[in-house]
């Protein structure tokens, strides 16, 4: 899926590409709310995109939560959270319980699926710093099985 990425000084466009690109009005918007039923009940909880020191040290101190606020489990199998640049984590045979927390770290470690799970984004990874989030300006965005938004936050939103 593409995604709105300025860099500076380049930013003559920036508003109408903006307010055209997220317009769920327009056909293939990448921007179009889910209809899944635990679209409206599915929430961003706490999220840590910056550690104190160096981010490579602590890659499991970077974490992102997402709440179950339904009065009823959720099937969150293949639905898809992702940053603004391209990474991207495809949950697989989760179910959130109602009422419940699943926390993704960004780090490597074992997965814990029972209640409130906690997962790791990376696996097994040669990757000297397998951070997702950038410190300074990122973009959290979660999408069901049909890539539709469930939500989309910035930090400047928090």
């Amino acid at each position: 899926l593409a995604k709105l990425y300025f860099v500076e000084p380049n930013l003559r466009y920036k508003t109408i590409f903006k307010e055209t690109f997220e317009n769920p009005n327009i056909e293939g918007c990448l921007f179009k709310k889910s209809n899944d039923v635990c679209a409206s009940c599915i929430i961003l909880g706490d999220f840590v995109y910056d550690v104190e020191g160096d981010d490579c040290e602590n890659p499991n101190g970077e974490f992102i939560e997402i709440k179950n606020i339904c009065d009823f489990d959720c099937n969150l199998d293949e639905w898809q959270i992702s940053d603004e640049s391209r990474k991207k984590y495809e949950f697989n045979n989760i179910k959130l319980s109602q009422n419940s927390i699943l926390r993704l770290h960004s780090g490597e470690g074992n997965d814990f699926l029972s209640v409130n799970p906690t997962l790791y984004w990376y696996k097994d990874t040669k990757d000297k710093c397998p951070v997702i989030w950038n410190n300074d300006f990122d973009t959290v965005y979660l999408r069901d099985a049909n890539s539709l938004l469930i939500f989309k936050k910035s930090y400047s939103e928090f």
